[in-house]
C-alpha cells in the first residue's frame, strides 16, 4: 500500500491528511475528532514534554510548572533557545514535538505498518526561506522528509478547484484557531500568482477566551464571589475556555446554549444558558476586524468586492454562524464554503504529494551588463527545477575585481557582488546557479583564473515565485 501525506502546520492547529493508494482519504484527527493543537509544554522540573490536545486542555493549570509553546512556528529561522530542565531547546526541536504527534495520530489511526516518513508541508505565503530551512530541519527530527512546501492558500485552492477554476481573482480568507490570513491569488489556466497578503492576530481562540469571560462575569452578577476570571485557579479557566469552545461549535445549529460545569472553583456547580442573539453581538468586533481586514488586503492589489471573482472560505473560524450570516448579507460575490474547512489545507497538500505542481520563476534575474543592458541568468517562465546553470562573463578592463550588479528585469538593484581576477584583457569570470530545496537561489562567481578559494557566494533568499498546479487544463 502507497501512502502520500499532506500537512497544515499551522499557528495554532495543525492538520494531517493522508491518501492511500491514491484513492482513500484518510483524516487523522485528535482524541475530539479535530485537528492536532499545535501546542508544546515542557516541565520546567523534569523535562517532560506533553503536546497536543492535552496541552491544550491544560495550558492554564500547567502555566507555572511548564514552559507553554503556543506558536512555535513565529520562532522558526531564528537562534532563540530555551534553557528548560537543563536541557538547551531550540525552536526546530520544539516544532519536531508537533510533528512527533502528527506522527503518533497516523500511527494509532491506521497501524504501525504505515510509512509516514514523507509530506508535502503548507505553509504562509511569504514564509522566508530561514523558516522553511527551520521546519525542514524539525521535521527531520520526527523521521518526516519534507517533499516540497507550498503555500496554505495555493492548498486550499488545489483543493477546491473546480469550483474556483473559473475565475481569475481569487481571495482565499482562512480564518483559524489563531490568526487570519488572506490571500489574493490571479489564476491563469492553474497557474496561480500570489498577489497580495493581509493577516491579523485574530481567531477562534480570542472568541473562546472572550466568551469565556463573558460567562463568568454573568456567574458573577448572579452569585457575586468577588472573583475575576484571571483570579480563578487555571485548571478552571481552562475548564471555562473548554466549554466555552464547544458552545461555541453549538451555535451553529443551536439558539440556546447550556454552558454546565459541576465545579468550577467557589461557584460550584454552575449552568447557565446562553442565546443565540448574545453570542453574536459579543463577537461582532473579531467578525468587523476580519471584514477589514479582507477589504484592507483587495484595496493593497485596487479591488473590491464587486469586482472579485470569488472568495474561497477555509480554516475552523468561518464557520461560525453569526459571520457567515453577516457575509451573505454584505458580500456580492461568489462564496465557495468546502465541507471541511479545517481541512482544506491539509487536503490540497496530501494531493500535491501524489502530483506535484511546478514552481515557475515570475521574474528574471540577472546582471547589468557594462553598456547598460540587462542580461537574465534565470529567465521568467522557468520552472525553479531547471534553474541550474552557468553564464559566463568577460571583463572589459584591466582590473583585479570584476564588479557584478544583480537586479529583476525592472531594474530594482538586488545585490553588489565583487569577484577578486586578475585583470587580463577579457577574462572570464563564471556565475553558476543553483537552487536548493529551500527556494534559496545560490549563486557562485569565480574568475577561471583563479582558485576556488577566490569564489564569491550570493544567497538570494525572496525570489518572486508563481506555482502552477497539475490540473488539466
Amino acid at each position: 500500500m502507497n501512502h502520500e501525506f499532506g500537512i497544515d502546520f499551522g499557528t495554532t492547529n495543525s492538520a494531517c491528511i493522508g491518501i492511500l493508494d491514491n484513492r482513500k482519504i484518510i483524516k487523522y484527527t485528535d482524541s475530539e475528532d479535530e485537528p492536532f493543537p499545535s501546542v508544546v509544554m515542557i516541565d520546567k522540573i523534569t523535562g517532560e514534554v506533553i503536546c497536543g490536545r492535552e496541552a491544550w486542555n491544560q495550558r492554564q493549570e500547567l502555566s507555572e510548572s511548564c514552559e507553554i509553546f503556543t506558536s512555535i512556528k513565529s520562532h522558526l529561522g531564528t537562534s532563540q533557545t530555551w534553557h528548560i530542565a537543563g536541557k538547551i531547546w531550540t525552536p526546530e526541536m520544539i516544532a519536531s514535538q508537533i510533528f512527533l504527534g502528527l506522527k503518533k495520530q497516523v500511527m494509532a489511526n491506521s497501524g504501525k505498518h504505515v510509512k509516514f516518513d514523507s509530506a508535502v508541508v503548507a505553509v504562509p505565503v511569504g514564509f522566508s526561506a530561514e523558516k522553511r530551512k527551520s521546519l525542514r530541519e524539525a521535521a527531520r527530527l520526527a523521521g518526516i522528509h519534507i517533499k516540497s512546501f507550498v503555500s496554505e492558500s495555493t492548498a486550499a485552492a488545489f483543493h477546491s478547484y473546480e469550483k474556483i477554476k473559473s475565475f481569475s481573482k481569487i481571495a482565499v480568507f482562512d480564518w483559524g484557531g489563531g490568526t487570519l490570513d488572506i490571500s489574493i491569488l490571479e489564476n491563469s489556466k492553474g497557474t496561480i500568482k500570489e498577489v497580495a497578503i493581509g493577516n491579523e492576530f485574530l481567531g477562534g481562540d480570542d472568541i473562546d477566551l472572550k466568551l469565556a469571560k463573558y460567562v463568568h462575569l454573568k456567574l458573577e452578577k448572579d452569585d457575586p464571589k468577588n472573583i475575576s476570571f484571571e483570579d480563578m485557579p487555571a485548571r478552571f479557566r481552562d475548564l471555562m475556555i473548554a466549554r466555552c469552545e464547544s458552545a461555541k461549535k453549538e451555535f451553529t445549529y443551536k439558539d440556546v446554549v447550556n454552558i454546565r460545569m459541576n465545579k468550577y472553583g467557589e461557584y460550584g456547580t454552575v449552568s447557565i444558558n446562553i442565546n443565540y442573539q448574545e453570542f453574536s453581538r459579543l463577537i461582532q468586533p473579531e467578525i468587523s476586524r476580519a471584514l477589514e481586514c479582507l477589504q484592507s488586503t483587495l484595496r493593497k492589489v485596487h479591488l473590491n468586492l464587486g469586482n472579485l471573482g470569488c472568495v474561497l472560505l477555509v480554516g475552523g473560524s468561518v464557520k461560525l454562524r453569526p459571520f457567515i450570516e453577516k457575509i451573505e448579507a454584505s458580500w456580492n460575490c461568489y462564496k465557495v464554503y468546502p465541507e471541511e474547512s479545517d481541512w482544506s489545507v491539509s487536503y490540497g497538500a496530501a494531493q500535491l504529494s501524489i502530483q506535484e505542481g511546478k514552481y515557475i520563476l515570475a521574474d528574471s534575474i540577472g546582471v547589468l551588463l557594462s553598456n547598460g543592458s540587462f542580461y537574465p541568468i534565470a529567465k521568467a517562465g522557468t520552472p525553479l527545477n531547471r534553474l541550474d546553470t552557468t553564464a559566463s562573463f568577460a571583463i572589459v578592463e584591466d582590473t583585479d575585481t570584476a564588479h557584478f550588479i544583480f537586479t529583476d528585469s525592472s531594474g530594482n538593484v538586488l545585490e553588489y557582488v565583487h569577484v577578486p581576477t586578475f585583470g587580463f584583457f577579457q577574462e572570464q569570470v563564471d556565475v553558476k546557479l543553483t537552487v536548493d530545496e529551500n527556494q534559496v537561489f545560490r549563486f557562485l562567481a569565480r574568475s577561471q583564473k583563479r582558485s576556488d578559494k577566490y569564489a564569491v557566494e550570493w544567497h538570494y533568499t525572496s525570489p518572486k515565485l508563481i506555482y502552477q498546479l497539475p490540473v488539466e487544463i
